[in-house]
């Protein structure tokens, strides 16, 4: 009688094949629902269904294949040797008792099946569609309403059953379907309002209903696209209120609200991530739910403050629309600070910053509209907004919150307020040349007592920038800024300086002191001045140029008044010669030419308020010219380039003293002559 043997080793590789309590990564520790604590193996979603029916195929091989070898024929001798005595054998291996085959876990595979499926789902959904919205003979609305209801209860059905067989794919596109019918039942809700307010209540109430209903039937089935439906619902439903309620400021409150909505939202996702981990791919952040609902924040905070302006065009109280204003404004600041603690913290901090320097100022323009003439407002309104950038800035901030972004946005506010003292300051430089190319003088510009505001606006802004930079260095993250707006600061008392020469307020001779007086102190400070002669470049270029901007629109102001021409000549003179000693050497002899060239213009002048003929004053000051050339020539402290500068400028005169001798000659002619032979 002959015997046959089994392999034992197949029967034991399919039995650890079948093993749904050991780990098939690792092959060493047992897993917890789904997922190995040794070597963090998640066989809960696709994955693990794939290597489980892979696993299933391979025992039923090798099962397979053992039957087929206990089927193979032996040849006699086989048989012969097997009724030998065997050795003894080595003990068999232990074999593990059989596991119990656990169900699939519940997982998501975009099959063939699972397709075609979800598009007759599709066409079911185009057909119920056509058939209630497009045919002539159903019109009545209830009826309508009836059939949408029905068709979403199958497709929210069948999608919860999709899920429970583990058909995820399947249950979350059908389920994307339900929601278009619940928007649509949303909808039918919504017409039995008998107003445009009463309208959008009911589709504020119906949204809130149905995105609750959805987020607890979403957890409880995980599937993912009704949570996110859901999320969205709920976000929209303040802004459908604010609709409701009418009116410009409660539209900009509901979309704020939507935002804060949104925000708090964001923070409820860590926790209900967990009961939807099976079904997330990214982990368990909903980074797809986090990033839509911070979408849903940007657009409700963009577009608020466009509906709450939209009102300044509408009949209203100017106090009351500024407070709402405030409202609003202060609304997305304190939105913004606790949005900084999610998604776009640098976005939200600068938002923050500059909304909070927006409803600051509203505030503040609220309480004075009524008091001060309006004319004024230009330099209160600077002034509030300065105040409230320097204080603001650097007041305490939630940890979550960039400083320097934060103050980056309150800038932009101050800067654009700004923009309005600029434009005076930039009109009064222009009348300041065309009086001066007219020659029409003083009474060609024209003023007002109030002109006095822009000037003060200008001024207010530079002291809230400097109060700003001593109290900005306290924070290293604002010492970048406190550079730039030091800098800004000092150009902004420039351009107030130069913009009070150009402007009638005070007399002719006041304003020309003030404003060479100023840039004499200002180079003399910058050249002995310690503390700003190790300054930084940033200041000491603004220095530089406010100096030369004073000393140029002081010059031109001047001759608005001839008879004051040779004496302002000599402040100009002298001022330009102390901001030479700011300079570099290597370019001071621009300024030497400047200033020859000036007190020759100054000289001629200063004679042609005499008696003299223009021949006389021509040759007089080609003699200045020409003097002041021969002094150069033998003064060993007049650099070559300073030298050269001087000659440049004397060749005008010279050039012109040459002509003149051609065509006339007389003792002035010679004189003038003389020296040109003498130089």
């Amino acid at each position: 009688m002959s015997t046959t043997t089994t392999p034992a080793w197949g029967e034991f590789i399919a039995q650890r094949l079948l093993d749904a309590r050991t780990c098939p990564v690792c092959a060493t520790a047992q897993l917890e629902a789904g997922c190995c604590p040794r070597c963090g193996a998640d066989l809960r979603g696709a994955a693990g269904n794939e290597v489980w029916e892979v696993s299933t195929a391979a025992a039923a091989a090798i099962r397979a294949r053992d039957q087929l070898l206990l089927r193979v024929p032996r040849t006699a001798r086989a048989e012969a040797a097997s009724m030998a005595p065997a050795p003894p054998a080595a003990p068999a291996p232990r074999m593990p008792q059989p596991a119990a085959v656990s169900p699939r876990p519940p997982g998501s595979s975009a099959t063939l099946q699972s397709v075609l499926a979800i598009a007759g789902a599709g066409l079911f959904a185009v057909a119920a569609l056509v058939f209630t919205f497009l045919n002539p003979d159903l019109a009545d609305r209830a009826l309508r309403s009836v059939i949408v209801g029905l068709v979403t209860l199958v497709f929210l059905g069948g999608s919860w059953l999709l899920a429970r067989r583990g058909l995820q794919f399947s249950a979350e596109a059908v389920g994307g379907l339900g929601l278009v019918f619940v928007g649509l039942d949303v909808y039918a809700f919504a017409q039995l309002g008998l107003s445009a307010g009463a309208t959008w209540f009911i589709s504020a109430a119906a949204t809130a209903v149905a995105g609750v209903v959805m987020a607890a039937a979403g957890l409880a089935a995980r599937i993912r696209i009704w949570v996110w439906g859901a999320l969205l619902a709920i976000t929209v439903v303040p802004a459908m209120l604010g609709y409701a309620v009418g009116g410009t400021s409660a539209a900009a409150l509901g979309h704020v609200a939507a935002a804060f909505v949104a925000a708090g939202l964001i923070a409820v996702l860590p926790p209900v991530a967990p009961r939807l981990s099976a079904i997330v791919s990214e982990g368990p952040s909903l980074k797809t739910e986090q990033r839509m609902l911070v979408s849903l924040q940007l657009l409700a905070v963009v577009s608020a403050m466009p509906i709450v302006l939209a009102g300044a065009f509408a009949p209203h109280e100017v106090t009351l629309f500024l407070l709402e204003t405030a409202l609003v404004l202060a609304l997305i600041t304190t939105h913004a600070l606790i949005a900084t603690s999610h998604l776009l913290k640098g976005w939200w901090s600068y938002v923050a910053g500059g909304a909070a320097v927006a409803s600051a100022v509203a505030v503040m323009h609220a309480a004075q509209v009524e008091l001060v003439p309006g004319h004024w407002w230009l330099a209160t309104v600077p002034a509030a907004t300065a105040l409230s950038f320097a204080l603001l800035s650097t007041s305490p901030l939630p940890r979550s919150v960039s400083r320097g972004i934060f103050a980056s946005g309150a800038f932009t506010v101050l800067a654009a307020i700004s923009l309005i003292p600029l434009v005076f300051a930039a009109g009064a430089g222009f009348d300041a040349v065309d009086a001066f190319l007219s020659g029409l003088g003083e009474q060609a510009i024209t003023t007002d007592p109030w002109s006095w505001a822009f000037l003060v606006g200008l001024v207010s802004i530079a002291v809230g920038l400097t109060v700003f930079g001593r109290l900005g260095r306290r924070h290293s993250a604002l010492r970048t800024l406190v550079v730039g707006t030091d800098v800004v600061a000092i150009l902004f008392v420039a351009v107030a300086v130069a913009a009070l020469a150009c402007v009638p307020l005070l007399p002719l001779p006041v304003r020309l002191a003030i404003v060479f007086g100023g840039a004499g102190a200002a180079a003399v400070s910058l050249r002995w001045l310690p503390t700003l002669n190790a300054a930084r470049e940033g200041i000491r270029i603004a220095l530089h140029l406010g100096i030369h901007l004073a000393i140029l629109v002081g010059a031109i102001v001047s001759w608005r008044d001839a008879y004051l021409v040779p004496a302002a000549g000599v402040a100009v003179i002298a001022t330009l010669a102390l901001a030479a000693m700011t300079v570099s050497s290597a370019i001071r002899f621009l300024h030497v030419g400047a200033g020859f060239a000036y007190a020759l213009v100054c000289i001629a002048q200063a004679l042609a308020l005499t008696a003299l003929g223009g021949i006389a004053v021509l040759c007089l000051t080609t003699a200045a010219g020409l003097l002041g050339a021969i002094a150069a020539t033998f003064l060993t402290r007049v650099g070559a380039r300073a030298w050269y500068a001087v000659l440049a400028v004397t060749t005008v005169p010279f050039l012109a003293g040459t002509i003149q001798v051609v065509f006339e000659r007389s003792g002035w002619t010679a004189l003038s002559t003389s020296l040109m032979f003498a130089l």
